[in-house]
């Protein structure tokens, strides 16, 4: 429901009666139409915490994997982006209740890091893929894609520490009644 009123919001706001591209891949692509997911991803979170963790989930995420490398083939379920999408729910719990091999390949410090910048490279990526495109034109040899993703590796670790996590901290302090 707020993702709609994002949407109309933004509609009126740019007064969407050309053909405008570049306005409509902004409204596709804005953070803001984006808080139901997270919203989702955090009530998931809040069933499956106290669940135990276990080395067999390993072995469940490499069922799962397995299962969906084959999908795209299958004849009866219909792949589009929401089935897609929706298909990694269940990859996401597993990978979070393991206690084995991918918790120890993920937990080293690297992939901590990427996974705290990961939100802000997601919602960020297509806008600035935009800009980029707009301003130093399309994308045609490896230099500029090392170029472009330097810019989105550099802006979503600004957003991550001037915007989210001021929020978090704002939010803590507010609801919580805890400094972080």
């Amino acid at each position: 429901m707020i993702n709609l009123y994002v949407y109309y919001f933004f509609n009126y706001l740019f007064k969407l009666n050309s053909n405008s591209g570049t306005v409509l891949e902004f409204i596709k692509y804005n953070p803001l139409m984006y808080i139901s997911t997270f919203t989702l991803g955090m009530l998931l979170y809040d069933k499956i915490k106290n669940i135990k963790k276990r080395n067999i989930y390993s072995f469940f995420t490499i069922i799962y994997i397995i299962f969906l490398l084959f999908a795209p083939y299958n004849k009866f379920l219909p792949y589009n982006s929401t089935v897609i999408s929706l298909s990694f729910i269940p990859l996401i719990v597993f990978l979070y209740l393991d206690n084995g091999f991918f918790s120890k390949f993920l937990g080293n410090k690297v992939f901590i890091y990427l996974g705290s910048i990961s939100y802000s490279i997601y919602i960020l990526h297509r806008p600035l893929y935009i800009l980029f495109e707009k301003f130093i034109g399309e994308m045609r040899t490896h230099a500029d894609f090392i170029i472009y993703f330097l810019i989105v590796f550099f802006v979503s670790n600004l957003t991550k520490y001037f915007i989210e996590n001021k929020f978090y901290q704002y939010l803590c302090k507010k609801y919580l009644n805890k400094a972080v």
